[in-house]
């Protein structure tokens, strides 16, 4: 299947705050059939694991979590950077559980 990333952040963009409209009106937006909605919709749950679902009553999509999309590169120093802090703050966890036990 061909994903257009931009359809996928718009769509979850919009999704986030409730303001897709109905599937017909969402797949005229972006310009493709309501078919390739579906798949794009059921690529982004299935693959991605984004939260999305439509509301019947409210007629739109809406996000069942709060959460981010973002495609990026990523350089493997900064991931190293990042992974290092996580780790960090592991550690003072550990240490201050320690201390001051809960």
């Amino acid at each position: 299947m061909k994903v257009d990333l931009t359809h996928i952040k718009t769509i979850h963009d919009l999704a986030r705050t409730g303001s897709t409209g109905c599937r017909q009106d969402l797949a005229k937006r972006l310009g493709i059939s309501i078919r390739s909605l579906s798949d794009l919709i059921r690529y982004m749950k299935e693959e991605l694991d984004i939260p999305i679902h439509y509301d019947r009553l409210k007629l739109t999509y809406s996000c069942l979590e709060e959460g981010h999309v973002n495609f990026k590169f990523q350089r493997k120093r900064e991931l190293k950077k990042q992974l290092m802090k996580l780790i960090e703050g592991a550690l003072a966890m550990v240490v201050i559980y320690d201390i001051i036990p809960l």
